[in-house]
């Protein structure tokens, strides 16, 4: 009896096996071989995950091209207002990779439909997109790989909204109730378990950084390749910085760079706080610096720029660079002396890395990439008043720690200032292009040799 109950309970998952069956048969000979399909939505946004994406594809050119006949590569993208010449030619102003037209299939397509239009060999998630992963490999028995820049969902989103906690992704009107606090957590709880399963069908799983490594390690029970980021090294490293020669004479001067997008997690108010209690410990002093605060950020949408105008200072020593083009923002790099950054638990910080290699002194929050990769990795405690002064930079949580280590890179000689400018310049050689083409070779090697992934 316990067979035939068993039978009736399964019974409506049969029509769903045998689509599952059929469609496996299906793709399986729709399938091209030697393709390597990215599913990037927006990949001529031309952002840091837009950099990954267009390496990547020069990196598997020119490590594999040769071994694996004419390789082509598919981008499952919804950017239809470009063609793919025009995208490439992009890529190559934007990033210097030449990308060979005569191999790139550009489909305009997403999830489900995307699959119909082209069914590759490999495929290769670069945005985040986890359900796409179970598609691929189930349905389409592709290799599947992905490059998870942060997770879609952490333990401390989670314990914040436990704890009823307010914060820029749990408002005050669902902290402030039961209810909704319950049901938020369910959602979340939910997600992880979604999030797990679709981890799952990576078989080769690369993470930007250390945190988000330990954090897909925790959801998705593998063991992520670390792959950092690709940052433009060899063009930042060339800058001269400048922001010696303002200190030269009687008119003293010095500027505090901030770069990031407008959005609440990076917390621009409280830089705004640490720039007002930097000049007025100055003043009291009595010191005649005169400092200002530049903030370039990019604003994606209409809710960014109000929050801009919510965020902007009267003050004239404080001065927003919206949506800079990436000239201006070199000449930036060239003038600022000190780098600031306050959001806390960034995946990775690529504009800390890439304020280093332009010669500027970071102080960047001490949590997330920045702490456990870009300038202290190697344990060493904070000093007395919690900063971390390491080699290469400096890393703070409070408001006054951000202030003392502002004053602290103001009162060293040029000398001091130097030596941590050298250092810092040359530990971010490792998040260079060529070695995140290098890492990301190494790392997809095994599954392309039909080898099998790891997790």
């Amino acid at each position: 009896m316990s067979l035939v109950f068993l039978s009736i309970a399964l019974l409506p998952l049969f029509p769903f096996l045998l689509i599952v069956a059929v469609s496996r048969i299906y793709f399986r000979q729709k399938r091209v071989f030697g393709t390597f399909a990215f599913f990037h939505p927006y990949c001529d946004a031309g952002g840091g995950g837009e950099r990954v994406l267009w390496l990547a594809i020069n990196a598997i050119q020119k490590k594999f091209g040769k071994h694996n006949g004419q390789l082509q590569f598919v981008i499952y993208t919804g950017d239809i207002d470009r063609t793919p010449e025009q995208i490439i030619e992009k890529v190559r102003v934007r990033f210097g990779v030449s990308v060979p037209s005569g191999q790139m299939f550009a489909g305009f397509a997403l999830g489900v439909e995307a699959l119909c239009r082209h069914c590759p060999e490999w495929f290769v998630d670069t945005t985040g997109c986890p359900l796409t992963l179970p598609l691929f490999r189930w349905i389409a028995s592709a290799k599947t790989m992905c490059y998870v820049h942060y997770p879609l969902i952490t333990t401390e989103m989670v314990k914040m909204v436990d704890s009823r906690a307010v914060s820029y992704n749990n408002s005050s009107e669902i902290a402030s109730s039961a209810i909704l606090t319950n049901a938020k957590l369910f959602y979340y709880r939910f997600i992880s378990l979604l999030y797990r399963a679709c981890g799952h069908s990576s078989q080769m799983t690369m993470a930007n950084g250390s945190w988000t490594a330990a954090h897909i390690a925790n959801l998705w029970l593998c063991q992520p390749k670390i792959v950092f980021p690709p940052c433009d090294i060899e063009t930042l490293e060339k800058l001269e910085n400048r922001s010696e020669k303002a200190l030269e004479g009687t008119a003293l001067s010095s500027i505090i760079l901030s770069v990031g997008q407008i959005r609440p997690e990076k917390n621009h108010l409280e830089q705004l706080r640490i720039f007002a209690d930097v000049r007025r410990q100055l003043k009291e002093r009595g010191s005649n610096l005169k400092l200002k605060l530049v903030i370039a950020g990019g604003c994606r949408n209409a809710s960014d720029w109000d929050r801009s105008d919510e965020d902007l200072d009267s003050d004239s020593d404080v001065a927003w660079r919206l949506n800079v083009p990436f000239t201006e923002l070199t000449e930036l790099f060239t003038e600022a002396m000190i780098g600031l950054h306050t959001m806390w638990n960034e995946h990775f910080g690529i504009s800390v890395a890439e304020g280093m290699a332009a010669g500027i002194l970071m102080v960047a929050h001490n949590s997330g990439g920045p702490k456990l990769d870009i300038i202290a990795d190697d344990g060493t405690s904070a000093d007395e008043n919690g900063i971390f002064a390491g080699d290469s930079g400096f890393l703070a949580t409070t408001k006054e720690e951000y202030v003392e280590a502002i004053l602290r890179i103001l009162d060293l000689d040029r000398l001091d200032r130097n030596r941590i400018r050298k250092a810092a310049r040359q530990r971010v050689k490792r998040f260079s292009d060529r070695e995140f083409e290098r890492s990301f070779c190494e790392a997809i090697e095994p599954l392309l040799r039909g080898e099998g992934g790891e997790r």
